[in-house]
Parts: C-alpha cells; sequence; structure tokens
C-alpha cells in the first residue's frame, strides 16, 4: 500500500497533515503538489486540498480524506499499517 498526498504551497491544512504524518511514523509518502503536477490531480479528481489517499498494492484507491480530520486520518494509517 502508499498514501499519496495532494497538497500546494502555502497551505496550512495542507501542512497540518504533513505534520500529522509524519508524527504517526508515515515517512513513505507521495507528496503531489497539485500545481506542479495537475495531470495527476486530474487523474484522481482533486478539487481541493489536502486530499489523502491510500491506494492499493495494484493500485486501486482504498481511502480517501479530503482536509485535516484527524478521526479520518487515523483510520487511514490504521489501515496503511495493517496492509
Amino acid at each position: 500500500m502508499k498514501i499519496i498526498k495532494f497538497y500546494k504551497n502555502g497551505c496550512a491544512p495542507c501542512n497540518s497533515v504533513a505534520t500529522y504524518l509524519s508524527t504517526k511514523g508515515i515517512a513513505d509518502v507521495e507528496n503531489v503538489n497539485i500545481f506542479d503536477d495537475p495531470d495527476t490531480a486530474f487523474d484522481f479528481n482533486i478539487m481541493s486540498v489536502p486530499v489523502t489517499v491510500l491506494m492499493s498494492d495494484d493500485n486501486n484507491e482504498l481511502a480517501r480524506v479530503s482536509g485535516f480530520n484527524q478521526s479520518q486520518l487515523d483510520s487511514l494509517i490504521d489501515t496503511y499499517k495493517q496492509g
């Protein structure tokens, strides 16, 4: 499994998600700046940031969290660590 974090520079909630993931020991995150990689953002139908996506090994989306929602991020991280 892998975690993809969609963000933009200067976004306070995006920074909160990054900090939260690092405090939970999740270091292997694919960071996608929506302005640097708009095609990937389009492919994932990202309309606002931050968005954190959990992907399976065969590239199926398992979970998605929009914004900085601690309880939803906890669930995503639990699934990631179990996988």
